[in-house]
């Protein structure tokens, strides 16, 4: 892998935050951006990657409030997606062993070189979450902590009954559609951006099968899983449907030797907002403050 950096910072605002952009490149020829917002002195980081079909953008209002408690955070780029060189078609797809095996550890290796010295620790919200503590189990020498925001396994048996079988009928059709047309056009389907039809397959077969695999590749990723032991931050978001609280739980017994723990928000802590998948995103606040309070020491007993 290779990682090569282009720098433009922006000047530092009053809570003494800086942007700056990197250029991320993977040996296959992909690139994209790398957004980094960090203070001064950044006391801890963290790799975040985003939901599926989400840019860096959204992200930067979490990323910043970060910033102002001290931690550096590097907004990964998906693969396909905004600054990406890449557009998924039908002569050009990938799946989760791109994203696993190429384009995150790009990503870090460009982080860790332009912020040394820091302990990293990697986050994701939605899918991101899932290939966070894929990420984790695969690399676990470089985190030993990983914090799951609006995440969990997509299997449809998780879900209450209505919203099950609505999630058991995409399984089906969304990757049947991204095979048809040589891509998924989430953009126009309300769902998620244009992916990769390879993408959308490792994700219906998490979600139908209840497992994993990364397609071509010499990884087992449930056998990682089984063996990861760091520590794990989940948190819940109480109205969002897309995530509930049991497919979480589902996605924590894939790794039963790490050290878990699963808070739930309630709409009350995002007022006037709700506790849901997205909303969080723009008043992340409440996200911040049990992110940080999970690097607290256990008490005795906890």
């Amino acid at each position: 892998m290779l990682a090569s950096s282009a720098n433009t910072a922006a000047p530092m605002n009053a809570m003494q935050q800086t942007f700056t952009t990197l250029r991320v490149c993977v040996s296959d020829g992909a690139s994209a951006d790398l957004r980094l917002v960090h203070p001064e002195q950044p006391t801890r980081a963290l790799y975040l990657l985003p939901a599926l079909g989400v840019g860096i953008r959204p992200n930067e209002v979490f990323a910043a409030a970060l910033a102002e408690r001290g931690v550096a955070v590097a907004i990964h780029e998906w693969r396909g997606l905004g600054s990406s060189s890449l557009r998924a078609a039908r002569d050009r797809d990938w799946g989760y062993r791109e994203l696993l095996e190429g384009d995150i550890p790009a990503g870090l290796q460009a982080a860790r070189s332009a912020l040394p010295g820091l302990q990293w620790s990697i986050a994701g919200h939605s899918l991101g979450g899932q290939l966070a503590l894929l990420s984790a189990a695969l690399q676990p020498k470089l985190f030993q902590r990983v914090h799951l925001v609006a995440s969990g396994l997509p299997d449809w048996r998780s879900y209450p009954r209505l919203h099950g079988l609505g999630i058991w009928a995409a399984l089906h059709l969304l990757p049947a559609t991204a095979v048809a047309l040589g891509h998924y056009p989430g953009e126009r389907l309300g769902f998620a951006g244009r992916e990769a039809r390879g993408l959308m397959r490792d994700w219906a077969h998490s979600g139908r099968q209840g497992r994993y695999r990364l397609r071509g590749s010499s990884f087992d990723p449930e056998a990682a899983l089984t063996e990861f032991r760091g520590d794990v931050q989940g948190l819940h978001l109480a109205s969002d449907w897309l995530c509930p609280r049991a497919s979480l739980e589902q996605l924590a017994r894939k790794s039963p030797r790490a050290q878990w723990r699963i808070d739930t928000l309630h709409d009350a802590d995002f007022a006037p907002r709700r506790a849901d998948h997205f909303g969080w995103l723009k008043q992340p606040q409440a996200v911040v403050e049990h992110l940080l309070a999970s690097y607290a020491p256990r008490s005795a007993g906890a």
